[in-house]
């Protein structure tokens, strides 16, 4: 996963989102934007981004990755969404 620090949260959000204008089923850039958004507290379209990652890169994703998408979708709507984050980011 990218290394994003806080301060450029919000220019890589702009990034990802003019990439997946071009490349709209690219699984990568699902997974990544859905990290952005999870920083951001973004968690519903965190997990939406995660879901679309799945659906364009499901058969590249390694299991792990997997596992950690299904945890964060499964945690994202409850309170102890700071675990869920911490697993994506492995």
């Amino acid at each position: 996963m990218l290394n994003v620090s806080f301060f450029n949260i919000n220019r890589a959000k702009r990034s990802f989102l003019n990439i997946l204008k071009m490349e709209p089923k690219n699984g990568l850039i699902w997974a990544e934007y859905g990290t952005v958004l999870t920083k951001l507290a973004n968690y519903k379209e965190g997990r939406d981004a995660y879901l679309k990652a799945l659906e364009f890169w499901s058969s590249r994703l390694n299991q792990r990755k997997i596992d950690s998408i299904f945890f964060a979708i499964e945690y994202s709507n409850s309170s102890d969404c700071n675990s869920s984050i911490a697993i994506v980011e492995g």
